[in-house]
């Protein structure tokens, strides 16, 4: 776990540099504390000093439309505290634990200059001063896990070699939703017989439908690496396939004793699937102020 001080995330942010050569700016920073009120916003940095140009261009963003996720807890002092993520392989947000607790919801401004800041509440008790936070990103590695969905086709996830099995094919029903179905079918070969469209969204299904799904598994040690599920799926000729949101899975299932991969797209007219390679950072913000 690395310990960031909120003061480098500052100089950082405000594009100076505690050194004669500025250091590489870190996966997550602590740009700002706000207090949002009724009233308007303010903000200001670790040490304390008032940021007003932010905390006017938080307050036109969020009178420009409804931002209904502004929670506030009664009789707590409620904060939000701005982060920064600095790399483009960073695979989900900011999650924070303060003081042992994990905090959910973040507020995103539609702002495309403020693309990757996230907002993240944070309520303590009215006397508390100061906090400390733990941020927790996943990012990809750069390396992925990458194979050709046949019988006996090996492929390696981190230092395991697996061999695929033989695909049993299996009919399933899939519940109404954003399930990528439309009428008859989908592209990649899903099998669809009485799914419906609705209001010319083709990956809406109105009513449960029946697909098809092919399930393999491969025998091998308990992996040492996580993935993620932004994946790739080719065809024969090496062009990405559309799915529509019907994904495949994989996963290592304790109890077989090995990876289990399931599609809902014919295993045949795949060429290439692939899986991208994570990893979980975490990053520590200690003497956070809660009030400038």
């Amino acid at each position: 776990m690395l310990v960031i001080p909120a003061f480098f995330s500052l100089l950082a942010f405000c594009g100076q540099s505690a050194a004669s050569t500025k250091p590489p700016a870190p996966l997550v920073e602590l740009v700002a504390i706000c207090n949002i009120t009724a009233d308007g916003v303010t903000a200001w940095s670790f040490d304390r000093k008032p940021l007003p140009e932010l905390a006017r261009k938080l307050e036109t963003q969020l009178s420009s439309q409804d931002y209904s996720n502004i929670n506030v807890r009664i009789g707590r002092k409620n904060r939000w505290l701005m982060f920064r993520t600095n790399a483009p392989n960073i695979y989900t947000q900011v999650q924070l634990n303060v003081g042992g607790r994990n905090v959910y919801g973040s507020l995103n401004l539609n702002d495309d200059s403020m693309r990757n800041f996230q907002f993240i509440p944070v309520a303590t008790i009215k006397t508390e001063r100061t906090v400390d936070a733990t941020a927790t990103i996943t990012v990809t590695t750069g390396e992925y896990i990458r194979l050709t969905p046949r019988k006996g086709q090996e492929f390696r996830i981190g230092k395991g070699t697996y061999q695929l099995g033989e695909f049993v094919k299996s009919e399933v029903v899939r519940q109404p939703g954003w399930g990528g179905f439309s009428g008859g079918g989908v592209g990649g070969g899903v099998i669809v017989d009485g799914g419906q469209g609705m209001g010319g969204f083709p990956g809406f299904q109105a009513a449960p439908a029946k697909a098809f799904q092919w399930t393999a598994v491969a025998t091998g040690p308990a992996p040492d690496v996580s993935w993620g599920y932004n994946i790739g799926i080719f065809d024969l000729a090496n062009q990405n396939i559309q799915t529509q949101g019907v994904q495949p899975s994989i996963e290592y299932v304790p109890a077989l004793g090995a990876v289990r991969l399931v599609l809902q797209i014919d295993p045949a007219t795949i060429g290439m699937i692939s899986f991208p390679i994570t990893e979980t950072k975490s990053f520590e913000f200690r003497g956070i102020p809660l009030d400038k």
